[in-house]
């Protein structure tokens, strides 16, 4: 393992106890006026709602976190006011209605209408059902915030369970990155395993592949060869059992290791591509540094070796 070890600067974060709540109330809106009304929320979701508003109150929109450091990957993450977007304000009318028009992508809960936040806050009893994609990343934004700073582990699994429903592309992408980086910063191979095994491998970014690769100590087949072999540079037509047959010939298995081509510390010296972590616009700031294996000329050399036919 070579990047477990992250760590917050002292006074970095304030502890937030999330309000685990099932039922808000809220104020509604029809024809005999304003009404309060009782919001039941998903049982998966409790302890996972931000709140704007007394006296369910759970997040300051002032928070600030400096840095988190090793000696191969940096995280900075400041919030200076950015606001969450997927925080609800329950002072807010609310109305039921079959005819929200449809909001923008990456809309905060505050800038809804009041029948788009009453769509919204349907899709939280039952957020595995089909809803539009802009509720979708509206919750999905409120759990990035828990992977950073609060109830990571319930969030993830929420997380793993939307994308087993949710099949929207952008959703997929995006949470995809989020969850590795999670895995690293966490020191939790579990995750990484969990959606490599769920997505079957697909569309995961190469270089959160190799980093957790590297970290977890991960089995690189022929299938991922395969996969991720045009980014380094072959474009041949390949026969996996052929791949196999090569691997077992340099290190004596069927699966490659990193550290079988990489030690640690000539990772900690590779080159690095800055990256966002989050998609949430208040967590704009937390950004991770991650070494680029596929333009590593070990890495390369070993892979095209690996895929020669002949």
């Amino acid at each position: 393992m070579i990047y477990s070890g992250f760590r917050l600067r002292e006074s970095a974060v304030e502890t937030i106890d999330c309000t685990d709540l099932a039922v808000i109330k809220v104020p509604t809106t029809d024809e005999s006026g304003i009404q309060v009304q009782s919001i039941h929320f998903h049982e998966d979701l409790r302890g996972l709602i931000w709140f704007a508003d007394s006296p369910v109150k759970n997040i300051d929109p002032k928070q600030f976190v400096n840095k988190i450091e090793t000696e191969s990957v940096t995280l900075e993450f400041t919030i200076p006011g950015y606001l969450e977007p997927s925080m609800i304000f329950t002072s807010e009318p609310v109305e039921f209605s079959d005819s929200a028009d449809e909001p923008l992508l990456d809309v905060m809960y505050y800038d809804l209408d009041p029948q788009q936040k009453g769509e919204y806050l349907k899709f939280l009893q039952n957020p595995y059902e089909h809803t539009d994609i802009s509720y979708l990343m509206l919750l999905y934004h409120g759990l990035e915030r828990h992977l950073w700073e609060g109830n990571w582990r319930k969030a993830v699994n929420v997380i793993l369970k939307l994308r087993y429903f949710h099949k929207d592309k952008i959703f997929l992408d995006r949470s995809c990155r989020a969850l590795l980086l999670t895995a690293i910063k966490k020191d939790c191979g579990e995750i990484a395993l969990a959606l490599i095994e769920q997505s079957h491998g697909t569309n995961i970014p190469i270089t959160e592949y190799f980093l957790c690769a590297s970290s977890f100590n991960l089995h690189i087949t022929s299938t991922e060869i395969v996969r991720y072999a045009s980014w380094f540079g072959v474009d041949s037509k390949l026969n996996r059992n052929k791949i196999t047959e090569n691997i077992k010939k340099l290190v004596g298995r069927e699966y490659l290791l990193v550290s079988d081509v990489l030690s640690d510390e000539y990772i900690q010296n590779m080159p690095l591509n800055l990256v966002k972590i989050f998609d949430n616009t208040s967590l704009r700031d937390a950004v991770c540094s991650i070494p680029l294996f596929n333009q590593d000329y070990k890495m390369r050399n070993i892979i095209q070796s690996l895929c020669e036919q002949m």
